[in-house]
């Protein structure tokens, strides 16, 4: 609340309106006007939320906060908004998404109707829209929009150019394609996966973006195939294309006699007196995340004859981070559960050299049982 309240202070000292905010003094008279005011900030050229400020006059009055009192006439609240969207006809039942927010400034209160950012742009209607007779018509199959502080006239449709980039901003097609690639390997669902046989993927709505593997070698024993029957890894390349173009690697490993395939995961330590504790992760920002998600099915389970290694998932940096910090304050927690975890260690001296492997488990358990994302 407080970085939104700076961001609209921000834009109220501007004394302007732009792109992105519009100012009205008032809640809109009609539903045809506030419906053609959001579909304009919903599809502006914009990366990042659009605002629609109420209760601040418009930059020839000054930009001043007049406020909003708790009865004012046509004042919406989020659930009569949303109510409201939602018997409009928009195409594909594709609607912006809002939220209202009130904000206290100087002792007035104001809405701040916050239109996501999402990328479905043209939001439109399939069915003419207006309450009444003495409302203006918000036309069906006209796509509107805002450039500058202009609102693309109720009765007109955007310029042909704009429209085409909101298209292209819907298909990824503005992305540069390493974003695109991660866009595509976020919709695991659509991967058609051959690893066992071809060693290769492809996305079934987009063919040119493939995964690949390389063929793979017999490698030194990791930590986390303690977790197996037996203590065996393999290892090769995995390379994602784009028409024949590298774009990404990532390594990738076999276990248990390569019945188990799972990307190379990371390792975060956590340290502890003289031995070294941490966890693996993967991290659905980074290729080896979306990469784990794609092979396992979005289950991050990577099991075989019942045993799999603990690896936690974090959707973020950010997440990541937090769980880190709060295992280095509070690691006790850890150090009082009990292992319950059977492990083959042909070596045990070699592996806990490396780590400690009750630790991995005990981390992953404590992780599942109480973090909450």
């Amino acid at each position: 609340m407080d970085n939104l309240k700076d961001i609209i202070l921000d834009l109220i000292d501007s004394k302007r309106e732009g792109t992105y905010w519009d100012f009205k003094e008032e809640p809109h008279e009609d539903n045809s006007s506030l419906l053609h005011d959001l579909i304009c900030l919903a599809n502006c050229n914009h990366e990042g939320d659009k605002y629609l400020i109420l209760g601040v006059t418009d930059p020839a009055k000054g930009c001043e906060i007049k406020g909003l009192t708790s009865e004012q006439k046509n004042r919406k609240n989020q659930v009569k908004l949303i109510d409201f969207l939602s018997n409009v006809h928009f195409a594909a039942e594709n609607r912006p998404e809002i939220e209202i927010q009130k904000l206290k400034i100087d002792e007035k209160e104001i809405d701040v109707i916050i239109i996501k950012n999402k990328r479905f742009k043209p939001y439109f209607l399939t069915k003419d829209y207006n309450k009444s007779k003495k409302e203006k018509i918000v036309r069906a199959n006209y796509i509107y929009t805002r450039i500058g502080d202009k609102n693309t006239s109720i009765d007109k449709s955007a310029d042909y150019n704009h429209i085409k980039e909101m298209w292209k901003e819907q298909f990824g097609l503005n992305l540069k394609i390493e974003d695109r690639f991660k866009e595509l390997l976020g919709d695991y669902k659509n991967w058609e996966c051959d690893f066992d046989g071809k060693k290769l993927a492809y996305h079934k709505i987009h063919p040119e973006f493939t995964i690949e593997l390389s063929k793979s070698q017999k490698g030194d024993m990791e930590p986390y195939c303690a977790f197996y029957l037996s203590n065996s890894l393999y290892y090769g390349k995995s390379t994602f294309k784009h028409n024949s173009t590298l774009i990404f690697e990532w390594n990738y490993v076999y276990c248990d006699d390569c019945r188990v395939l799972f990307p190379e995961p990371s390792f975060r330590t956590v340290n502890r007196n003289t031995e070294t504790h941490g966890f693996y992760y993967y991290n659905l920002e980074k290729i080896s995340g979306l990469f784990a998600r794609i092979i396992s099915n979005n289950s991050f389970v990577f099991e075989t004859r019942t045993l799999g290694f603990p690896v936690i998932v974090f959707k973020d940096n950010e997440n990541l981070n937090e769980f880190a910090n709060f295992l280095e304050n509070n690691f006790n927690i850890i150090e009082e559960m009990e292992s319950d975890e059977l492990l083959n260690l042909n070596d045990p001296n070699e592996y806990r050299r490396m780590i400690n492997l009750e630790t991995l488990e005990k981390i992953k358990r404590f992780h599942e049982e109480n973090w909450i994302i």
